[in-house]
C-alpha cells in the first residue's frame, strides 16, 4: 500500500495509476523509444556526453505533453534539437564564466595574454579544465577536488598533471608561431 496525503493506492494498482497521468499511450511511447532513441541520440551529437540525457528529457516531455502532438516524431526531433541547442549555449556560458573568473584571479597579464590563456584552457578536455581551475584558481586541494568528482586523490592528481602538460605544450606551440 502506498500512502499519499490525500489518498491510498494499493501497490498492485500503482503502476496503472501512474500511467493514467501520462497523456500518451505507454505502448506507443515504448515503440517510439525503440525506434527513435538511437536516431535522436545521433541527431543531437552522438558522442556528446549529454546526448542521451537530452533525448531522455525530450521523451519525458512527450510523456506528459498535453495535448499530445499530432506528429510525435516531428515533435521529438524539434524538442530534442532545441534542448541540445540550449545545452550547448549553457555550456558555452559556463566556460565563459569560468574563464572570466580565472582571468580575474590572474596577476599582471595584459589583455592578449588573458585571451590566450582563455583560449588555451578551452582546448583542454572539460574534466582537465575543471580540475586545473579548481586547483590553481580555486585553491582546492586534490582531496577536495576528489570529493567533488567522487574520485581518488591519485586520479585527480593524474588528471591535473595531464591537463597541465597539455596546457604547457599548447602554450609553447602558440608562442612558437
Amino acid at each position: 500500500m502506498v500512502k499519499g496525503k490525500l489518498f491510498e493506492i494499493p501497490s498492485t494498482q500503482l503502476s496503472s495509476t501512474i500511467l493514467t497521468f501520462m497523456p500518451i499511450d505507454p505502448n506507443n511511447l515504448e515503440k517510439l523509444l525503440d525506434r527513435y532513441w538511437p536516431v535522436l541520440v545521433q541527431w543531437v551529437g552522438g558522442a556528446h556526453d549529454g546526448a542521451e540525457d537530452i533525448v531522455q528529457a525530450a521523451f519525458i516531455k512527450l510523456a506528459v505533453e498535453e495535448p499530445q502532438p499530432t506528429n510525435c516524431v516531428a515533435w521529438l526531433f524539434t524538442v530534442t534539437k532545441r534542448l541540445a541547442i540550449n545545452e550547448r549555449l549553457s555550456q558555452s556560458k559556463r566556460r565563459s564564466r569560468e574563464s572570466h573568473a580565472v582571468l580575474h584571479r590572474t596577476v599582471s597579464m595584459d589583455l592578449s595574454q588573458e585571451m590566450e590563456l582563455r583560449d588555451l584552457l578551452n582546448t583542454l578536455e572539460e574534466r582537465e579544465r575543471e580540475v586545473l581551475i579548481a586547483r590553481l584558481w580555486g585553491d582546492l586541494t586534490f582531496d577536495q577536488i576528489g570529493s567533488v568528482f567522487r574520485e581518488s586523490k591519485a586520479s585527480i592528481w593524474r588528471t591535473y598533471q595531464s591537463g597541465l602538460l597539455k596546457l604547457r605544450e599548447a602554450y609553447r606551440e602558440s608562442s612558437d608561431e
